[in-house]
């Protein structure tokens, strides 16, 4: 397995900061663990299960964190499964297969397959929003719908010409990414939202993003 964080102090302050969050996870859920051929996949379960299903794919450099302040208004009305991405800061299998391939949609494949969903609408925010472009370019008939936000994400090139030069620009480049992945911070954030931006800032210093690994997009 690739090693996806810059030292193994920074991968436990990452999973042990994570696992604090889903003790907070604002409705009654369910933690699922998905054999897939890329590895185990982390998915957190809300809402009845006889609803109608949806899929949730972060944005790069987070995991399912990122949905908290949606998840009870969502989990009314649907089955939401919010995935936590492979090679992420999550607790999924740290395997980052090439973008340039089919590899994401046949993980997708198997995830649905261990949810026992064959058809689904999908929500995605930046490599989130392409990977659900990308599995529904290709498995158009699972797809209800998508709903898509930045999804440029790491698998655009014009992703790096804004992206590299934050990389290089220490602690200010990184909150300038996590706006530009995550929106801007609020004026006045709540107590919950402060949370969530310290933790943004903890995975952006101890975390190898997705935006770091250039090979495939540079060939």
């Amino acid at each position: 397995m690739p090693n996806i964080y810059k030292s193994q102090k920074g991968e436990r302050a990452i999973k042990d900061r994570y696992l604090q969050f889903l003790k907070y996870w604002p409705v009654a859920n369910q933690h699922l663990w998905i054999p897939t051929r890329e590895g185990e996949t982390f998915v957190i379960a809300s809402g009845p299960e006889s609803a109608p299903p949806v899929i949730l794919l972060h944005g790069t450099a987070f995991n399912s964190t990122m949905w908290m302040a949606d998840i009870v208004a969502w989990s009314q009305y649907f089955r939401v499964y919010a995935v936590d991405l492979i090679g992420d800061a999550g607790l999924s299998a740290p395997t980052r297969p090439s973008y340039t391939s089919d590899a994401h949609a046949l993980w997708l494949d198997d995830v649905l397959a261990g949810l026992g969903v064959g058809q689904a609408s999908f929500v995605g925010i930046s490599l989130g929003g392409w990977i659900g472009l990308d599995y529904t370019t290709r498995r158009a008939e699972r797809a209800k719908s998508v709903i898509v936000i930045a999804p440029g994400g790491v698998a655009s090139k014009n992703a790096l010409v804004w992206a590299l030069p934050l990389l290089l620009l220490g602690k200010w480049g990184r909150k300038k990414m996590a706006e530009r992945i995550g929106g801007p911070a609020p004026a006045n954030p709540s107590p919950a939202e402060r949370a969530v931006g310290e933790f943004m800032a903890i995975v952006f210093k101890k975390h190898e993003t997705a935006y770091e690994e250039l090979s495939d997009l540079l060939r």
